[in-house]
């Protein structure tokens, strides 16, 4: 809404995790067993033709791709 990307800010209580190919399914069920887990996904892949490039599937089914943050992060307000 004010251009800022929920990737690139402070998000606590929030955890991504990168998976061998095939245990998807194994650890989103050990994820969703727990209360707070109920709502994890598989949000991006990883793929060797593409060295040192991370992409996110979108809600519209499009793939983008995410960049190493640079430069200072936004403080947290708590």
């Amino acid at each position: 809404m004010l251009g800022f990307d929920p990737l690139y800010l402070a998000n606590e209580g929030k955890a991504i995790f990168i998976v061998a190919k095939g245990d998807e399914q194994k650890v989103l069920q050990a994820i969703r067993s727990c209360e707070e887990g109920k709502e994890a996904a598989v949000i991006g892949t990883v793929r060797a033709t593409e060295k040192g490039q991370l992409l996110l599937r979108t809600s519209l089914g499009t793939t983008r791709r995410l960049y190493r943050l640079t430069g200072l992060l936004l403080p947290r307000i708590c």
